[in-house]
C-alpha cells in the first residue's frame, strides 16, 4: 500500500511539474533592432539632389529642414546631398531654364530643369516631394497608388491635427525618369513604436517625416522581437533566466556574457547556446549566430530552434541588401530570395 501512494505521488508530482512547466512557458520575448534595407533604390555612397518640397509653405519648410538635419552621415550610410541652390550657383549659367516664366517665378524649379542641374554636376538621383493637403499632389500620376489611397483617407482636418503625409518621387537622372513614387505618412502610432523621442516634441511629425524620406533610399534600423529560450530543468537553467532578464530590458551584451559564464559551467545548456547565437545576430555577427545556432540544433533538435536559424538568415540576407555586400562564404542553406 506505501509503495502504491509512493508512485501515486510521484506521478502527481510529475504531472504537476508538466502542468507548471506548459504554464510558465519554455520562450521569452525580447526585441532587437535589425536593419532592413532601402524602400526604394539605395542611394548610399551617390550623390542625390533634394528639391523644396511643393504644399503648406511653413509645413514643407518644416519637412525639408528635418530631412537635412536627418542626413545619414554613419558609416555604411553616407551620401552626398545637394540643394538646387548649390548646383544652379556651380553651373555658371550654362543650364537653361525650362522655360522662359521660370526665370521670374518665385515657384521651385521644375523637374526637367532639375534634372538639368543634376545631370551637368554628376548627380545620381532626384528627390522631389509634395505634403498632401487634398488627397492628390498635384505632380502626382492621375491614378494614385494604393498607398496613396489609403493615406488620402482621412478627412483634411484630422490629416493636419495628427498626421503628416508626403509623397516623394524619385528620379534616376541618367535617364532623366522618376523610378519611384512613394506615399510616407507619420502619425502618432508611428511616433510610438519607431520614434518615442518625438512623441513629445512639437516638431515630431516634420522631425519624423525627415528620417522617414531617408528610408527610402539608405538602410533602415527597425525593432523586431525574438524568442529566447527558457529553460527550467536543466542546470544553470536560473541563470540563463536572469540573463534573459537583461536581454528584454535591451542589455544585449551583458546577456550574452551571462549566458557564457553559464555554458563555460554547464556544457550541455543548449538554451544559453541558442540564445548566444541570437545575441550574436543583434551585435551583426552573422557567422558566429549560424555556428552558435547549429550547436545548439545539435545538442537538441526542436521546431524553436529551428525557427530561429531561419530567423537568423533571414536578417542576415537583409544585412547584406542593405549595404550591397556579397554572399557571405557560407552562402545561404535555409531561405531563398
Amino acid at each position: 500500500m506505501g509503495t502504491r501512494l509512493f508512485s501515486y505521488l510521484q506521478m502527481q508530482v510529475g504531472l504537476g511539474l508538466a502542468v507548471l512547466a506548459v504554464t510558465l512557458g519554455c520562450r521569452t520575448d525580447a526585441s532587437l533592432y535589425v536593419w532592413k534595407p532601402p524602400q526604394v533604390r539605395s542611394a548610399v555612397g551617390q550623390d542625390i539632389l533634394v528639391a523644396p518640397l511643393l504644399g503648406e509653405p511653413q509645413m514643407a519648410a518644416d519637412v525639408l529642414a528635418a530631412v537635412r538635419a536627418t542626413q545619414p552621415d554613419d558609416h555604411g550610410r553616407q551620401l552626398r546631398v545637394h540643394s538646387p541652390l548649390q548646383l544652379q550657383a556651380a553651373a555658371h549659367g550654362h543650364v537653361m531654364l525650362a522655360s522662359a516664366m521660370e526665370q521670374s517665378s518665385p515657384e521651385p524649379m521644375s523637374d526637367l530643369t532639375l534634372l538639368a542641374l543634376a545631370r551637368q554636376a554628376g548627380v545620381d538621383w532626384l528627390l522631389m516631394g509634395e505634403i498632401m493637403t487634398d488627397g492628390r499632389p498635384a505632380r502626382q500620376a492621375s491614378v494614385l497608388p494604393e498607398d496613396l489611397q489609403k493615406a488620402a483617407s482621412p478627412p483634411l482636418a484630422d490629416r493636419l491635427a495628427d498626421r503628416l503625409a508626403v509623397v516623394w518621387r524619385l528620379y534616376d537622372v541618367s535617364v532623366a525618369r522618376p523610378v519611384a513614387d512613394r506615399a510616407v505618412v507619420v502619425d502618432g502610432a508611428l511616433l510610438a513604436e519607431r520614434y518615442p523621442d518625438l512623441e513629445s516634441s512639437p516638431a515630431g511629425l516634420s522631425t519624423a517625416a525627415g528620417r522617414e524620406a531617408w528610408r527610402l533610399v539608405t538602410p533602415g534600423i527597425e525593432a523586431t522581437d525574438v524568442q529566447l529560450a527558457r529553460p527550467w530543468t536543466r542546470p544553470g537553467s536560473r541563470l540563463v533566466r536572469e540573463a534573459n532578464t537583461l536581454a528584454v530590458a535591451g542589455d544585449w551584451p551583458a546577456a550574452a556574457q551571462r549566458w557564457q559564464q553559464v555554458l563555460a559551467a554547464h556544457q550541455g545548456q543548449h538554451a544559453a547556446v541558442h540564445n548566444l547565437a541570437i545575441a550574436a545576430a543583434a551585435a551583426q555577427d552573422f557567422s558566429k549566430a549560424r555556428r552558435q545556432i547549429r550547436e545548439a540544433l545539435q545538442m537538441r533538435d526542436c521546431k524553436h530552434y529551428r525557427q530561429t536559424a531561419a530567423w537568423i538568415e533571414t536578417q542576415q540576407r537583409a544585412y547584406h541588401r542593405a549595404f550591397a555586400l556579397p554572399d557571405p562564404p557560407e552562402g545561404w542553406t535555409l531561405t531563398r530570395d
